[in-house]
């Protein structure tokens, strides 16, 4: 899970005053402990994992020749916070207790306590798509009405918008400077037109600011307006990360800090500006490449204001953000009974190691007990962690009895469309753990020849071709995993 520190220069900070504390007489070797081995918004590492990290560059150790002990921090299973030392050895080495050991580091135990406290953040309620709307740009009132033409060749104005707009009105296409419906149309009608809006987007955004703040509008309206804007501008491809985009970046990004620092003005009611804008705000901030300022939002919208950000943008923020910093409190997601299979796959891609799988899980096993669809991502982000370590290879088995069991897999009917997906996700994750037997029982469950399963029967079969059936090496197999699995029956594990 997130440590308290906050950004590189604590970090920076921290390991300065690791390295003057070890720093003896004894040894010019000191401690170069790196935090970021560590540094999850995803995990709560336990006691020998902070310990492996904060012992791995340090050499030439004067500790029980060479082998450290350390003084673990033992702690309240309900508060979590420490609660005295016990004694801690590394890689299961007895060490006798006259031999002189290290303190274990006392910053690192108020770390951890500061995991459990800081990493949740209480949440309200779940954004509604229905809160801040899209207008529909193909409905515009100044379409046939107002030509562009004339003016695509010309220097384009505050001054002559002014002008364009006063004819408006002359026409009763507006009705006067506080009709912020017309003028939220007049603007969009603009901005359609991308060769027209590239060319003058300064004098628009001026002209944006100036006419729809006039008097007290409905702060609503004025969300509504700068999404539907951002969308125009992601139909045309217009906003991206691209270093050739950094420009018009720059232009819009302005225009956005500008347009936010009025809204904050017209909500007279002090609830300031709505986690709806925000929201949009922040994903927009992410498709340009700006984390620093999209972190912001989501801080605003999660720890200020309570909310879930919208799905589809909190997912987006999680797949581009790496910082580890930035990704602080998502996890909250989790323990909301509402969050969709969107923001779950993209915090499953973020995983690197089973520990926080197992973290994620128990986060809410509630939720994951009851949503076994969320199953078949996470098989295969295991599967993937499985390649990539040798101890993940040894551990698998286990982890996928555990994620099993938190899924809840034994209740599992095979009945919906979607269904047939996640019972092929089974057989191949059994497959790869080596457990013939439980895949044995899984295929004899269901009847397999009705005519609606033909095409999940073939895809087993494609799954099961290199599987050793029907040979001594698969009745042992199926023996020994049998056997496991009435030990494991009997222990409840």
């Amino acid at each position: 899970m997130l440590l308290k520190l906050s950004n590189n220069q604590e970090i920076a900070s921290f390991n300065r005053l690791c390295r003057l504390h070890y720093s003896n007489q004894l040894t010019n070797q000191y401690l170069n402990y790196n935090p970021t081995e560590i540094y999850s918004p995803f995990y709560i590492p336990t006691d020998n994992h902070l310990i492996s990290a904060y012992t791995k560059n340090f050499h030439r150790r004067h500790l029980a020749n060479g082998n450290p002990v350390f003084h673990a921090t033992v702690r309240d299973p309900k508060t979590h916070k420490p609660n005295g030392f016990q004694k801690l050895t590394i890689d299961n080495r007895t060490i006798t207790s006259n031999v002189n050991s290290a303190s274990y580091p006392r910053w690192i135990a108020n770390l951890q306590e500061s995991l459990i406290r800081k990493n949740f953040v209480e949440l309200n309620e779940r954004l509604d798509d229905t809160q801040v709307d899209t207008i529909d740009v193909s409905k515009n009132k100044f379409e046939g009405q107002l030509n562009l033409h004339p003016f695509v060749d010309v220097q384009i104005t505050e001054e002559l918008l002014d002008t364009i707009i006063a004819n408006c009105i002359s026409k009763n296409l507006i009705a006067d400077y506080f009709d912020t419906d017309s003028f939220i149309d007049f603007f969009l009608f603009l901005i359609k037109d991308k060769n027209f809006y590239l060319k003058s987007q300064e004098a628009i955004h001026k002209s944006v600011l100036k006419h729809l703040f006039n008097g007290i509008p409905e702060s609503s309206k004025l969300s509504n307006f700068f999404v539907s804007f951002l969308n125009l501008l992601y139909e045309e491809n217009m906003i991206n990360a691209n270093d050739s985009n950094k420009a018009f970046n720059n232009v819009v990004t302005s225009f956005c800090n500008q347009y936010y620092s009025n809204l904050t003005k017209v909500n007279i009611d002090g609830s300031g500006v709505s986690s709806n804008f925000l929201s949009f705000v922040m994903d927009f901030n992410v498709n340009i490449g700006n984390y620093k300022k999209a972190h912001h939002s989501l801080h605003q919208i999660m720890h200020h204001n309570g909310y879930l950000p919208r799905s589809k943008h909190l997912a987006n923020y999680i797949r581009n953000t790496d910082d580890p910093a930035m990704l602080s409190g998502v996890v909250s997601a989790f323990k909301f009974s509402t969050v969709d299979r969107e923001v779950y796959n993209a915090i499953v891609d973020k995983l690197q190691s089973f520990d926080e799988i197992k973290f994620i899980i128990d986060i809410n096993p509630i939720f994951i007990g009851k949503h076994i669809t969320l199953l078949p991502h996470l098989l295969n982000k295991m599967y993937e962690l499985r390649e990539k370590s040798t101890e993940n290879l040894k551990s698998y088995p286990q982890m996928l009895n555990y994620v099993f069991k938190a899924f809840k897999v034994h209740e599992f009917v095979l009945s919906k469309k979607d269904n047939k997906v996640i019972y092929l996700e089974i057989i191949k994750a059994l497959k790869l753990s080596g457990n013939y037997y439980l895949m044995n029982k899984f295929l004899n469950k269901y009847n397999l020849q009705e005519a609606n399963h033909k095409k999940l029967k073939i895809d087993i079969q494609n799954v099961l071709k290199n599987t050793p059936s029907s040979t001594e090496l698969f009745e042992t197999q199926v023996l020994q995993n049998g056997f496991i699995e009435i030990v494991n029956q009997k222990l409840d594990l």
